[in-house]
């Protein structure tokens, strides 16, 4: 199942990455043959799972770590994402979105990364060449991982049951591999994210509260001439998602800048477990900082087309995966630290002018 996708350009890898040079498709084919053969059943919870990352691939191409040996960011991350589009675009995609979660996405990884390099290198290269580039990008574009944290989270939002059990065992097969790391980090912040929705209208309604205090203290400080007068909402990771949802409702009116550090609106956005109205229309000004070695913060530009004061920035915060995510962001003399305070500078004179 998990070879479907060729991690290296030697040997056998490098022979497959030749064939799927010729048929981009192949892999997503055979899992979907393999499949029926077994007498697997489709299921629309894993064709939403299949369909959310291969969106977060055409709207955020690589993501963490983008640069691919030889090309600039922007040259490779282009390259993923239009290769992305014709993958969700096709027919071989469509006939096999539902079964295999992880077959399927290691079978349209392999074809992301396959027309990616083509992409790249133009249809003059070596085969030698583009199977360089195309390991390099298949590489990067492996979140089987991030697939199986997407079960836990879409179960809890459709539903005990919603998502088959033998999607559940390869989850569990997956991170497996990766415990200890992934349990200090990755899933116990998971089990944050599923606490939080299982008792949101109260966290909601607390933090609503903490807002209102807020601006009635800086409304009396600023009368006081101590105070701009200003209330910025600030979300680390969990804290960002709970911040989302709740300036999307009523409380929006007692904030006047939205920043988020290493958290996951854009991608619970993607995969439809952000709350209703925060998925449908985003605070704004809202300024998202992320270390591209944070690998559980992504970008949130482009996922709401009608927002037009939505920013990313990156920062470089120092350090790997896992400690790049969490207290990293505003420990004393964080990058991220500096780059909020010199983004909500120009934000100051932007509300004066509007009367705030």
């Amino acid at each position: 199942m998990l070879d479907t996708m060729p991690e290296v350009a030697g040997g056998r890898a490098a022979t497959s990455w030749r064939r799927l040079r010729a048929d981009p498709y192949a892999a997503l084919r055979r899992v979907g043959d393999e499949c029926r053969s077994r007498g697997n059943e489709s299921s629309t919870a894993a064709a939403t799972i299949s369909d959310g990352f291969l969106l977060l691939w055409v709207e955020q191409g690589l993501g963490p770590e983008p640069t691919v040996e030889g090309y600039p960011a922007e040259q490779a991350n282009d390259a993923v994402s239009r290769a992305a589009s014709q993958v969700r675009a096709s027919g071989d995609y469509a006939a096999v979105r539902g079964f295999d979660i992880f077959g399927v996405m290691a079978g349209a990884a392999s074809a992301v990364a396959s027309i990616g390099a083509e992409l790249l290198l133009g249809p003059d290269a070596s085969d030698d060449q583009h199977v360089q580039v195309a390991s390099a990008l298949g590489v990067k574009l492996n979140l089987l991982e991030w697939a199986a944290v997407a079960v836990v989270v879409l179960d809890n939002v459709l539903g005990e049951g919603q998502v088959p059990a033998l999607v559940g065992l390869m989850a569990t097969d997956a991170l497996r591999r990766a415990r200890r790391e992934l349990m200090s980090t990755g899933i116990l912040g998971i089990a944050d994210i599923l606490l939080y929705q299982r008792n949101g209208h109260a966290i909601r309604r607390y933090v609503t509260g903490a807002l209102r205090r807020a601006r009635a203290t800086e409304t009396h400080l600023q009368a006081a001439g101590q105070s701009e007068g200003r209330v910025v909402a600030l979300g680390n990771s969990l804290g960002g998602i709970i911040l989302a949802d709740t300036l999307a409702g009523s409380a929006g009116g007692d904030c006047d800048a939205f920043v988020t550090m290493g958290s996951q609106p854009g991608a619970l956005k993607v995969l439809g477990a952000l709350g209703k109205a925060a998925s449908a229309r985003a605070f704004e000004p809202w300024i998202n900082i992320y270390d591209p070695r944070d690998f559980m913060g992504f970008k949130v530009t482009g996922l709401w087309p009608d927002a037009t004061r939505l920013e990313d920035v990156e920062v470089d915060l120092g350090r790997g995966f896992p400690h790049s995510h969490g207290k990293s962001y505003y420990e004393p003399g964080s990058p991220a630290i500096r780059v909020m305070l010199e983004r909500l500078g120009p934000l100051a004179v932007d509300q004066a002018a509007r009367g705030h």
